[in-house]
């Protein structure tokens, strides 16, 4: 892994959060049948980028309902990153080059009618309700869904030659219903199209007391980095 590739495993992370936040193109209701009632749950799982990267890392993906997702990646057994987003903020930790990103998302989320909660479910492939009426001028987001959970969905924007496609694997049995097994996400960036897929391991996640909350510390010593000048350096 050279020194490029963390630093585009840390952006194309947080388009993967921003691609799965889309409003749909008609309302979509959660079925009775897939339970809600978990309050924290701590996920394995491996995060690969296709080409032109073809980066993986083994990760564990936290989710605080209400609250954050926090997602701790790992190369070769050391932590190499660390993302958490809560509804006010976004941080990504290169802990590699001792660098960081801080983002407040405070007043987009404001502006949109979605929160972090939303974002857990469509990683998870869990259908949620979003009014037509949300989405932006020119913004389609057709949801495809078969017994109760996503199987695809294509976010059309304003001007891009491509969608962004999103498209799950599965279904997998929880304690609290089902999930999907993978989430794949394919976002146009520019002349580039990206891929980055998530293989959820549900069989072996923690739920509720099972899961203890992680303290996000960050040291005195870690350098604050731009994102406009990374996407620069990267060609993004």
């Amino acid at each position: 892994m050279n020194r490029k590739q963390p630093i585009l495993f840390l952006i194309l992370t947080i388009l993967c959060l921003g691609a799965v936040s889309c409003r749909s193109s008609r309302d979509i209701h959660k079925t009775e049948s897939v339970p809600t009632a978990w309050q924290r749950v701590r996920v394995p799982a491996n995060i690969r980028i296709g080409a032109p990267l073809n980066v993986s890392a083994g990760a564990n993906i936290t989710f605080v309902r209400d609250t954050s997702i926090t997602v701790s990646a790992r190369f070769l057994g050391m932590e190499v990153f660390l993302l958490h987003a809560t509804n006010d903020t976004a941080l990504v930790i290169d802990k590699m080059h001792r660098q960081y990103i801080a983002e407040s998302l405070s007043d987009s989320m404001a502006r949109m009618p979605f929160d972090i909660n939303t974002v857990q479910d469509f990683l998870s492939g869990i259908p949620v309700a979003i009014p037509y009426k949300a989405l932006p001028q020119g913004v389609s987001c057709d949801i495809a869904q078969q017994d109760g959970l996503m199987t695809s969905m294509t976010v059309t924007r304003p001007g891009a030659d491509d969608p962004v496609q999103i498209t799950y694997g599965g279904p997998v049995m929880t304690p609290f219903g089902l999930r999907a097994s993978t989430t794949g996400i394919s976002v146009p960036v520019k002349s580039k199209k990206y891929s980055v897929t998530i293989d959820w391991n549900w069989n072996k996640a923690r739920w509720n007391s099972d899961v203890d909350v992680r303290e996000i510390k960050l040291s005195d010593s870690y350098k604050k980095i731009n994102p406009s000048d990374i996407a620069k350096t990267a060609g993004l």
